[in-house]
């Protein structure tokens, strides 16, 4: 053939070394045709065919921008079974990080939508190189870049750690399954998993369905009883031989197999099951050696880190206990870095002691040396405040914008830079003019960022609770406490020879708590997400926006805080009342009904991050509307028709009735009953006037109310409080007594310049600043600092924008939705609640 005459194919084959990862369900909106899916993320890998690799947030940053800089020379579509000549399903229209994720936003062809909607094409197998070269002089390399991506049906999963393998037809590259993925399969019915298989391999064969339903119904009888994964796993493998050779021979032909037919015999089935147990003790004996070494590796860990104590090690090496033989490596290795930072903390306040710091004089929270903030990060964080300060929101006084931070926010913020350093050095070159833009739908970083600080640094209340950060706990957190131990000893410590040395002191203890997602979603106007050039940044917006997010992020934390300070000092001592009649106010009339005790302790439950409860309801509220039980509003929106309760008001005893939409409503009962807890750590003062009393003269009695409780708490706890929580309506009444007239005063009760309180008996008072706190008008709380433990595992961050909709036609609306979460806890040990006390201030008449 003449070389004009050569027919030249210019489909571009499989490069070696193609990585395809599948990594989770997909779904297309029907009306907008496209949707924001997971295409891989970051990990270490093992196949036995390349040995170890690994995937990185570098090469997950190089996949984004070669597809920005159009690097493979063509859109990047999605086909079928990554099949490209079957025609595209998507296209790839913008790719982008999201933590330790790469994901891409797909427009799905009719085809792509035909596959997943009909065909059941719900999984997505991405296809990457981790070096492209171009194939054109002077062949230059990339390094890695996407190539492609597949809808597929079914993945064969190996049963490897975390990161499984799966396989396919004629590939001779490397294919994942994502963690999210692989649980998603592991929660199918194994048994129904090995006859889909099943099913499958005959129908290769191309058997007909009544063959393969006869084959079908004697797998069952084979699987019958069998409840060991793994004999149902070699039982099937063995009939499935079978059914595949006599397929061969006689494809309709189907015998029926038992336990002693030729094709699988009574005397195959011993020795089978014989095997399966030798399979299963050297199993267990590997599992035991895996466990040996893991704790080996942590001992080996813990040991080799300078500066702890031997005793310190000891109480550390105690956590091997929880490792397991599943474990890797680096799951070892994580546990023993957070079992260091635990004991580090330990030394630190042995030192600290050493120093003199003890007690309530000593630093609240973590202690750490230095903190390590990304240098763009701070550049940035300074230029995006310069110009915030231009705004009328910092004129107003809607945001602060202060120059030094609380060192638990730079804490916090340290967290959140840690977490999103490369989008942060991306933003910087943005603002710098060193980079041309970012996407108009990406909310930025620094925003994200100096929502985090805004919300933190104008949060009083963190100066009343140990505000710390653990970056490393998972579902768990240990809270550190200590107890004092009272003196027992004889004759004031005088101890005669040879005898017995009475023990005092503080002893220090550890309370674990679960951390849970606080979860806020929001609603951006297209102007805040206008950032495509330097010169287009709408700071007025960003001021206005940054107010708008950190006092809701800020309101919501305070009213935690705030509301388990209250409840755990409510619990102390706390009195339950049992089935009280409120039949008599439940007349048709009333919305409300009042307890005949008060104040009522709200009921606190433990959940963990699944939802799942933690231990029983402490102090329980039950009501009976005769036979039936009325449970809690939740505002959810999802319970059933029908009548639920609110504790409206704590303080005062005041249980509301609503329907499942939060309407009030007013039940007519002719036998009804309330059991609760009573607080009685508590100081009661009636507001009402006494005959020829002066208001002046009788708030004064309010001053020696809260006197009193300090005194119960130094002489009868040996505590002593060192803050006043109250709102702003309770400050001012305070100020009006008597006793702060100039030629009255006492010392150690004064008010600020502004004329608001200042402090009672020496003790500083604060003010809340946010709506719906337990506290209301009516409570005064007083306590010792750093009892309650505020703790961030994961700083509060916000997820990639969607288009907004209207909530009630489904339309978009000209603006972008996203939610933002952080992991934290807040908890106050059970032991420490003696550290809290407060007054009620009520109306005997008004009530």
């Amino acid at each position: 053939m003449s070389q004009h005459n050569r027919k030249i194919q210019l489909e571009a084959p499989t490069p070696a070394k193609t990585v395809r990862f599948l990594a989770s369900a997909v779904s297309v909106d029907a009306e907008q045709k496209t949707s924001v899916v997971t295409i891989t993320r970051t990990g270490r890998f093992y196949d036995p065919r390349y040995g170890n690799f690994e995937i990185s947030t570098t090469m997950l940053q190089s996949m984004v921008d070669n597809f920005n800089k159009g690097v493979f020379g063509q859109d990047i579509f999605i086909d079928k079974a990554h099949n490209p000549s079957d025609g595209a399903a998507g296209t790839i229209t913008r790719l982008f990080l999201d933590g330790n994720k790469l994901r891409g936003e797909v427009a799905w062809t009719p085809f792509g939508q035909e596959l997943i909607e009909k065909k059941g094409y719900r999984y997505l197998s991405a296809e990457f190189i981790e070096n492209f070269v171009s194939n054109e002089e002077p062949h230059t390399e990339f390094g890695p870049t996407l190539l492609a991506a597949g809808l597929v049906v079914r993945p064969c999963i190996k049963n490897l750690d975390r990161v499984e393998l799966s396989e396919s037809e004629n590939f001779d590259g490397i294919q994942l399954i994502s963690q999210q993925l692989a649980v998603q399969f592991s929660k199918e019915s194994n048994v129904d998993k090995l006859i889909k298989l099943f099913k499958e391999a005959l129908a290769n064969k191309k058997l007909s369905e009544s063959a393969i339903a006869k084959w079908v119904e004697t797998a069952k009888k084979v699987l019958e009883g069998i409840s060991d994964e793994t004999q149902q796993k070699t039982l099937m493998a063995n009939l499935q031989e079978t059914a595949l050779a006599l397929a061969e021979s006689s494809p309709e032909n189907v015998p029926v197999i038992n336990v002693t037919s030729k094709g699988l015999s009574e005397p195959e089935v011993k020795a089978l099951f014989e095997q399966m147990e030798k399979d299963k003790a050297k199993a267990l004996s590997d599992t035991e050696a895996k466990r040996a070494a893991n704790v080996k590796l942590f001992t080996e860990q813990v040991n080799g880190t300078e500066g702890l104590s031997d005793g310190v090690k000891a109480k550390l090496l105690k956590s091997a206990d929880l490792i397991t033989a599943d474990m890797t490596d680096a799951q070892v290795k994580a546990l023993a870095t957070q079992q260091i930072v635990l004991g580090e903390e330990l030394e630190a306040q042995t030192k600290l002691a050493g120093m003199g710091f003890q007690g309530s004089n000593g630093p609240m929270g973590s202690v750490v040396l230095a903190s390590g903030h990304n240098a763009n990060a701070m550049k940035l964080a300074e230029d995006v405040r310069k110009q915030l300060k231009q705004t009328s929101s910092f004129s107003n006084g809607a945001i602060r914008l202060s120059e030094t931070v609380d060192p638990f926010v730079d804490k916090v913020l340290s967290l959140f830079d840690g977490q999103y350093n490369q989008q942060l050095n991306r933003e910087y070159k943005v603002l710098s003019g060193e980079e041309g833009g970012i996407s108009d739908t990406s909310l930025p970083y620094a925003f994200r960022r100096e929502v985090i600080r805004e919300a933190l640094h104008d949060m009083n209340i963190l100066q009343l609770v140990a505000a710390e950060t653990d970056p490393g706990a998972q579902a768990t957190t240990q809270i550190p406490y200590e107890q004092r131990k009272a003196f027992k000893g004889r004759n004031d410590g005088i101890v005669f020879e040879r005898g017995g040395i009475p023990k005092a002191g503080v002893t220090q203890k550890m309370d674990m708590a679960y951390i849970n997602a606080m979860k806020i979603a929001f609603n951006v106007s297209n102007e805040m997400m206008h950032f495509t050039r330097v010169s287009n940044v709408n700071w007025d917006s960003w001021g206005r926006h940054v107010a708008t997010c950190s006092r809701i992020l800020r309101e919501i934390v305070v009213r935690r805080l705030a509301n388990e300070m209250l409840r755990i000092s409510d619990s102390l001592a706390a009195v339950a009342v049992s089935a009280e009649n409120i039949a008599a106010q439940l007349d048709g009339s009333n919305t409300v009904v009042k307890t005949s005790a008060f104040p009522v302790v709200r009921p606190h439950q433990v959940f963990d991050l699944e939802g799942n409860t933690v231990g029983n309801t402490s102090n329980p509220i039950t009501i009976m509307f005769g036979a039936t039980e009325i449970l809690p509003f939740d505002g959810s929106g999802k319970q059933a028709a029908g009548t639920y309760y609110v504790l409206a008001n704590c303080n005062l005893g005041y249980i509301q009735f609503v329907d499942e939409t939060g309407e009030v409503v007013t039940p007519n009962e002719a036998t009804a009953t309330i059991s609760y807890s009573r607080a009685t750590n508590v100081a009661m003062f009636d507001i009402d006037l006494p005959a020829d009393t002066k208001l002046e003269q009788h708030l004064n009695g309010l001053l020696r109310k809260i006197g009193n409780r300090k005194a119960v708490m130094k002489d009868d706890r040996f505590q002593a409080p060192n803050f006043l929580l109250m709102s702003n309506t309770l400050n001012d009444m305070c100020t009006n007594a008597e006793q702060f007239v100039v030629s009255l005063k006492r010392d150690g009760s004064d008010t600020n310049g502004m004329g608001d309180l200042a402090a009672i008996k020496a003790m500083p008072a604060w003010s809340t600043n946010a709506p719906g706190i337990d506290l209301g008008d009516e409570r005064i709380l007083m306590g010792q600092r750093g009892t309650t433990h505020y703790r961030v595992a994961k700083a509060f961050a916000m997820s990639e924008m969607q288009e907004g909709r209207d909530p009630e036609t489904g339309e978009m609306n000209g603006t972008k939705e996203a939610y933002g979460e952080e992991y934290n806890a807040i908890h106050t040990p059970k032991p420490l609640a003696d550290r809290y006390t407060s007054v009620v201030v009520y109306s005997a008449t008004g009530r």
